[in-house]
């Protein structure tokens, strides 16, 4: 027969499986919840200080792109600009630029819209983390997680996250301290860019409207 005692033993580790059951299964369902997070945009420039550097991609037309030659990240007169050949990340002799040959730890690394690492942006070919490095695992034109490859999510230019699109989408950085260095990206820190101009009206912002305009006179030029 079951003393009062023993019965009280027995609810006490009851008890205890039962929370630690508990606790594994929210930690599975905050793991499942975060493999299923899928958001789409341009992968961003980071520098090894957590600077932000500007959306990838190839949309002139969206204001922190590193190809709008009138904006912040593209302007080859701007200071935070990659394309500026003489600003810590444009020169090709500074550690921190995308276009140094031997760019290596300190190179700016590129990040998707769900914080996934894809590699160093240099010239560095031998570089086992550069996106220029064919052999490596972010350079590699047959890794279908490569911005090299042309069929892949962050290659394809149909693609929305890819760094080839013309007509990637936009995002803005609310907060910097949130970001991390080590191959990690706050994803909380980044918001969802609709190309609505400021209250100032900068000539560089467009809004929706605008960029069909701008692009139908292109088309009907040509």
């Amino acid at each position: 027969m079951i003393t009062l005692n023993q019965l009280t033993k027995l609810l006490f580790i009851l008890t205890i499986l039962l929370s630690l059951s508990s606790s594994e299964i929210f930690s599975q369902y905050k793991k499942s919840k975060k493999s299923s997070t899928n958001i789409i945009g341009s992968p961003v420039l980071i520098s090894t200080d957590g600077k932000y550097l500007g959306n990838y991609n190839n949309n002139t037309y969206d204001p922190n792109s590193v190809s709008n030659p009138y904006g912040t990240y593209g302007n080859p007169y701007s200071s935070q600009s990659i394309n500026n050949p003489y600003s810590r990340y444009g020169n090709p002799y500074s550690n921190e630029s995308v276009t140094n040959p031997y760019g290596s730890t300190d190179s700016p690394k590129l990040f998707d819209r769900d914080g996934n690492y894809l590699g160093r942006v240099n010239k560095n070919q031998f570089d086992p983390e550069s996106i220029n490095n064919p052999y490596s695992e972010y350079g590699n034109p047959y890794n279908p997680n490569s911005v090299k490859n042309p069929y892949g999510k962050y290659g394809n230019p149909y693609s929305p996250s890819s760094i080839t699109s013309p007509y990637g989408s936009g995002i803005i950085l609310n907060q910097y301290e949130g970001i991390k260095t080590d191959n990690e990206f706050n994803t909380n820190t980044l918001e969802l860019y609709r190309y609505q101009p400021k209250d100032n009206d900068d000539e560089n912002l467009y809004d929706d409207n605008t960029y069909d305009k701008e692009y139908d006179q292109d088309e009907d030029e040509r």
